[in-house]
């Protein structure tokens, strides 16, 4: 209080209000930008299955239309529905260690520290 003295109150009252409008700005931006990349992400996403789930129908549509049942025979060891998951488990796993990896190895020969 004692540093306030000589602050006239109204100038002190717009102080505080363009501090806490520069925060609320930051956070209005921080969210847009999440948005921004989350509607990217699933995007790019949806638009590689659709195109792969395309391609296959496309290549061989008697194997793709037995991969929807859910019982496997002597043709097919293993439904497609069962085999697609368990690709998209290992993709998971391979694209988020090595992107993860390139990370590191990335900050730590460009010495990059976080701030957060």
């Amino acid at each position: 209080m004692a540093d306030n003295v000589g602050t006239p109150p109204l100038l002190k009252e717009n102080n505080e209000l363009l501090e806490s409008a520069t925060k609320t700005q930051q956070r209005m931006t921080m969210a847009k930008g999440l948005f921004l990349l989350t509607g990217v992400a699933g995007a790019a996403m949806l638009f590689g299955f659709t195109t792969t789930l395309a391609m296959t129908k496309k290549r061989s549509p008697t194997m793709f239309n037995k991969g929807f049942l859910p019982v496997a025979s002597s043709e097919m060891p293993e439904s497609g529905a069962a085999l697609g998951l368990r690709a998209l488990g290992w993709g998971t796993l391979f694209s988020v260690s090595g992107v993860g990896f390139l990370t590191v190895v990335f900050c730590k020969v460009f010495s990059i520290q976080s701030k957060v």
